[in-house]
């Protein structure tokens, strides 16, 4: 009767491991299943990569899957990839055409941000674009990593991405695109801070008009103890054609994260104020495809 005890306390016990699977781990964004809206990109810690290449078609198919490697904050993922393109002709069709494949590692700073009440997976490369991969593991929410892939930078208390407090705005006007209204609105307490609203509760773009030039200086200093590069300098060229030594704009770039800080009207020509604008080119891309109806009413 004892030996009988123990076997079914046994059973029950491995029944339960089965059922609850391995434990996660928030520290490790690869224990956890990451994707786009419509497919699975990584998935208990392997990378869905492409296996061959299909000639006839001009392109990778099909499915293998390679570990991913977290190191501190970055992340390795390797994937298969066309490694050289050559110009032919074939059925009388001219393109560029895959003639050469192999695998390749590339390394990521990554970052899990909570952007639209959702989480995401942010991965930047100085050598390729940067990717943002929504969680597909139901309605969870994942702690925020401390990687800070982007520059910390804030215009009148707000980041693109942030949502906005509407009490705070004044609206200017409205568009709709499909199922998500877009806004141009000012800041109540600063009518020279334009807004980019989406779904009627994130920030998109951010632009700050009217800057004197004392201002402006005191604005280049602060964003440069942001950004880990000093900005590319435009300067004005006159109605000859020539370069002056005017300065027109400062223009900061990292991980897809840009500042123009300008003084050029639309019509070339040098304002006697500067306007400051702020876009991050990822966020805008998440705010653009996962932002639904719903979201309006939030």
């Amino acid at each position: 009767m004892h030996y009988r005890l123990l076997a079914i306390l046994l059973i029950l016990a491995l029944s339960q491991c089965k059922t609850e699977g391995p434990e996660r781990s928030t520290s490790d964004p690869t224990s956890y299943t990451w994707g786009t809206a419509s497919s699975t990109v990584i998935e208990n810690g392997y990378f869905n990569s492409k296996k061959t290449l299909d000639t006839l078609g001009n392109q990778l198919v099909g499915d293998t899957l390679i570990p991913v490697k977290i190191e501190g904050s970055r992340m390795i993922i390797e994937k298969l990839v066309p490694l050289q393109m050559e110009m032919k002709i074939l059925d009388g069709i001219e393109d560029f055409y895959i003639t050469r494949i192999g695998y390749k590692k590339d390394t990521f700073n990554y970052e899990i941000k909570t952007i639209i009440g959702k989480t995401f997976l942010l991965l930047l490369s100085e050598h390729t674009s940067g990717h943002a991969y929504i969680l597909k593991d139901g309605e969870t929410i994942l702690p925020e990593t401390d990687n800070k892939v982007f520059p910390d930078y804030e215009l009148g208390g707000y980041a693109v991405g942030d949502k906005i407090i509407r009490d705070d705005i004044e609206v200017l006007s409205k568009d709709q695109f499909g199922a998500i209204l877009t806004e141009e609105a000012i800041l109540m307490d600063n009518e020279n801070i334009y807004l980019k609203v989406i779904g009627s509760s994130y920030i998109e773009e951010i632009r700050w008009l009217n800057i004197d030039d004392e201002k402006a200086e005191k604005l280049r200093k602060e964003i440069n103890s942001k950004f880990k590069e000093a900005p590319a300098i435009e300067h004005f060229t006159d109605d000859t054609g020539n370069e002056t030594e005017l300065i027109s704009g400062y223009y900061w770039s990292e991980n897809e994260v840009n500042i123009l800080l300008s003084r050029t009207t639309e019509f070339g020509e040098l304002d006697k104020s500067w306007t400051l604008t702020y876009t991050n080119l990822i966020v805008s891309n998440i705010l653009s495809n996962y932002i639904d109806a719903d979201s309006e009413n939030i």
